[in-house]
């Protein structure tokens, strides 16, 4: 018997034309995560009828869909098509915002059992929230939570199917993290922060289906954090908060020329602020947490994202 480290795990994912089915001769392009705990669900019904008998009855399926999370290190170039699920749109060249466009996937998750190979194999996937986290000495990681049609276990590849080599990016470290800033200002010495893109979403269950028809994406929410020394340039945080003044947010991801990520949030609203001082060892710090809202009252985008920004 062959047991099966995570080491020799791997996953591929290829982007759909119709959502739920595998493309024909697919190219799997290699996909670069730390973690994978994405879960075909399988419902059963057990029938409570009274026969006599104290146990249940039946063990039918009655519903079937794919959810879960991945984990992975960002860098440069990881996420080009986990954006257009995300933001439900396409990109423009070198720059994306939020629609509502819906892109899937299929992901193939292997697991090298020796002569039996396994695969885990989900369909009709989209990305419904994905978070990045920003924290000093470290990689830049982060993690999709995943909703998909279908799903199975095989020991059978797809008939055609080629893998397509990842890009040989390093990961990106937080020293390349450019400059938060809200507005004209910047807060100096940003300890941490994190960002997060969630739709929402709910499967469409149905009548005569297994799987659900398709899944509804509904409020597009963009959140984050932000904690950072108190000095002198904290005060126009703080003033924006307490007068509820909304402001802008950006930031970069990455630093080597032709190969950086630029977020930029044209309505930010401070959701919460607070400064805390611990201890004579340490330092004053601010702690905000922030939303963004669509760039005008009358519509508009909440967030845009360019690649390959000098």
């Amino acid at each position: 018997m062959t047991v099966v480290p995570n080491s020799m795990v791997s996953a591929g994912y290829v982007m759909e034309t119709t959502a739920g089915v595998v493309p024909a001769t697919p190219a799997f392009k290699a996909w670069r995560i730390k973690s994978d705990a994405l879960e075909i669900v399988n419902d059963l019904a057990f029938s409570a009828e009274l026969n006599g008998f104290r146990g249940d009855v039946g063990g039918v399926p009655i519903y079937q869909d794919v959810k879960g999370a991945i984990g992975l290190e960002y860098s440069y170039g990881i996420l080009d098509d986990m954006l257009t699920s995300v933001l439900r749109n396409a990109w423009a060249v070198n720059s994306i915002t939020d629609g509502n466009t819906p892109a899937t996937f299929t992901t193939q998750t292997d697991y090298n059992a020796g002569t039996t190979q396994i695969y885990k194999r989900a369909s009709g996937l989209q990305v419904d929230k994905m978070m990045l986290n920003f924290k000093p000495n470290a990689v830049v990681d982060g993690t999709l939570d995943l909703m998909g049609l279908n799903g199975q276990y095989t020991n059978v590849a797809v008939a055609g199917a080629t893998l397509v080599a990842a890009a040989n990016e390093a990961p990106v470290a937080t020293p390349t993290v450019g400059a938060f800033a809200f507005g004209a200002f910047t807060p100096d010495y940003v300890v941490s922060a994190d960002l997060t893109i969630a739709n929402n979403m709910k499967p469409r269950k149905v009548l005569g289906s297994l799987n659900p028809a398709d899944i509804g994406a509904y409020k597009f929410d963009v959140t984050g954090s932000l904690v950072f020394f108190v000095s002198g340039s904290a005060l126009n945080t703080m003033l924006a908060y307490t007068g509820s003044t909304p402001t802008t947010m950006s930031f970069t991801v990455g630093n080597v020329t032709g190969k950086k990520l630029n977020v930029s949030l044209p309505r930010v609203m401070i959701t919460s602020l607070k400064t805390v001082s611990q201890s004579k060892d340490g330092d004053a710090m601010v702690e905000c947490k922030w939303k963004a809202a669509q760039s005008s009252f009358a519509g508009g985008n909440v967030i845009t994202i360019t690649r390959n920004n000098v």
